[in-house]
């Protein structure tokens, strides 16, 4: 997912916008996935190490954007019946992020398909 900052600035818009056009997007690559047959894996590399280095407002929008979206489509991916794993080093993550990714892995860990 990298780049949504630049796309946005490239716009005219803010860096955050880019990045809540990032969730859009993903959102439709998950549904076009699900549509697919032989699909049954997607990786997304969402937020690196490198993203601790950008201005602490942006790392902070970029956090509160990955719980809203957590929180806000998990429902609708248990429907969908998509599971949901977070890989990679877990160490340096927002205590709020934890508590928004936990439940989702334990929620959706009998479902068919891996995001």
């Amino acid at each position: 997912m990298d780049g949504n900052g630049r796309w946005a600035l490239s716009r005219g818009l803010p860096r955050a916008a880019g990045h809540s056009a990032g969730v859009a997007a993903l959102r439709r690559l998950i549904s076009g996935c699900l549509e697919l047959d032989g699909v049954d894996t997607l990786t997304v590399f969402a937020f690196s190490s490198e993203n601790w280095r950008r201005p602490p407002a942006e790392v902070s929008a970029l956090l509160s954007l990955i719980d809203w979206s957590v929180q806000g489509e998990l429902d609708d991916l248990l429907q969908k019946g998509v599971q949901l794993r977070f890989i990679g080093m877990h160490l340096h993550s927002a205590y709020g992020i934890y508590l928004a990714i936990d439940p989702s892995i334990y929620c959706t860990y009998n479902v068919v398909y891996y995001v």
